[in-house]
């Protein structure tokens, strides 16, 4: 079960898991057909409340994601925020592996402070291949192309839909058997779903 934390005195951010306790957490992002050789892009959003300095830290795969970040003393005064934001970005590194291991740590002294998870994002780019139920794609790098082409291996009697605007879902179709290819408008990024029938 989660919980989540509204931070006062707002509640409109809800925040996740507390590194109070468990002060390294290991999130798992697990890839198929991940093309190991392309850049990953990283993107996280934590808060932290502490009343002297810390540290807090980012790896994935083992590397260090950003540099380590310093957790100021938080403000106790009642018109300032709860907790300061940590942000951890990373844009475009190489990590090696098919799976992505992203690993969060709070180096404080104080049992008292503590940090929450906002978000934890990874994208990375994979090959196209259906193995079955529902494979979920878009294609950031094709924004602005015009026409972007895409290919799907082991496609035998999919159904592709484009669910760019979920209120106006659209069968995409294509061309082929097994590998199958399709065009479709890249002005804008598009997203689809495969699934077998």
């Amino acid at each position: 079960m989660e919980i989540e934390f509204g931070l006062p005195p707002s509640g409109r951010e809800w925040y996740g898991e507390s590194f109070r306790i468990t002060r390294r957490q290991q999130f798992d992002f697990p890839y198929t057909d991940r093309i190991a050789s392309e850049p990953v892009s990283i993107l996280s959003n934590l808060a932290v409340r502490c009343f002297s300095s810390g540290q807090a830290t980012m790896w994935a795969n083992g590397v260090a994601v950003g540099a380590t970040q310093s957790t100021d003393p938080t403000n106790i005064s009642p018109y300032v925020a709860y907790a300061t934001p940590v942000v951890f970005s990373c844009l475009g590194q190489v990590y090696q592996g098919q799976n992505i291991q992203v690993d969060i740590e709070l180096n404080h002294p104080s049992s008292a402070a503590d940090m929450w998870l906002n978000y934890l994002t990874v994208h990375a780019r994979s090959r196209l291949n259906f193995r079955g139920g529902q494979l979920a794609f878009r294609d950031s790098r094709s924004v602005g192309q015009g026409v972007a082409q895409y290919q799907l291996s082991n496609a035998n009697g999919v159904t592709i839909w484009d669910v760019t605007d979920p209120q106006n879902v659209a069968i995409q179709p294509y061309n082929g058997t097994g590998s199958i290819t399709f065009t479709a408008d890249a002005t804008d990024l598009r997203e689809f779903i495969a699934f077998d029938n």
